[in-house]
């Protein structure tokens, strides 16, 4: 009960938070990708009316020739599909474009080298060596995004009308085109159509709802 009550004194009681899209990002990005979080900035807050700055979270993945991903995860929950978008990755663009980052990237890299705790001093001191400016292996970063955008999506039923699934599935598929056009006109703009991206699009009947929904929960 005590790690509860710790938890939701993190979140934000404002009626336009984005809190619950960055936690649905932190759940699917570990539990459908699979990249573990190395950076979660919500512990650091000092005050729950305010949203800290930069991108919603850090996680990373290794590969087998070396190098270490740092993938940075940005979520916007919007009304509006082509705003959320955009946003998005306005947002994320600073933080991956380039080989080394900019400003935003470096600032964020050493709240992680600052912050790591994996549990694992081994692990912890690999991964610092990556971090570490003068060091050989910061050579071997690669950057990455993951992003989450919610947005309303018309065709859902309201709550007093029945849709089956499949009828539901057809009626998104006429959106998806107007959604990879968005997203595609969206990374170009930012200038970061050459990095890794995943993103998840979530469609929903209403983002106002879902916040309340979370708030509610949460008892905000």
């Amino acid at each position: 009960m005590s790690l509860r009550e710790e938890a939701i004194e993190l979140f934000t009681p404002s009626p336009t938070s984005g809190e619950g899209g960055e936690l649905l990002l932190f759940w699917l990005t570990e539990n459908v990708l699979g990249f573990p979080q190395i950076l979660c900035k919500m512990p650091l807050k000092t005050n729950p009316n305010v949203h800290y700055h930069g991108v919603d979270g850090v996680h990373a993945l290794p590969a087998d020739n070396g190098e270490l991903a740092v993938i940075w995860g940005e979520s916007k929950l919007h009304q509006k599909v082509r705003r959320a978008i955009k946003e998005c990755f306005e947002s994320l663009g600073p933080f991956v474009a380039g080989q080394v980052g900019g400003n935003a990237a470096k600032r964020d890299l050493a709240l992680l080298r600052d912050n790591v705790d994996l549990d694992d001093p081994d692990l912890e001191s690999s991964l610092k060596k990556y971090l570490k400016r003068d060091h050989t292996q910061n050579l071997q970063l690669k950057y990455r995004g993951v992003c989450l955008i919610g947005f309303d999506e018309k065709p859902y039923p309201k709550a007093n009308h029945l849709m089956t699934m499949s009828a539901l599935r057809e009626a998104m598929k006429a959106s998806l085109d107007t959604w990879r056009t968005e997203v595609s006109n969206a990374v170009k703009a930012s200038s970061i159509d050459t990095v890794d991206i995943d993103i998840f699009l979530v469609p929903m009947p209403s983002v106002g709802d879902f916040r309340d929904a979370l708030k509610s929960k949460l008892g905000l």
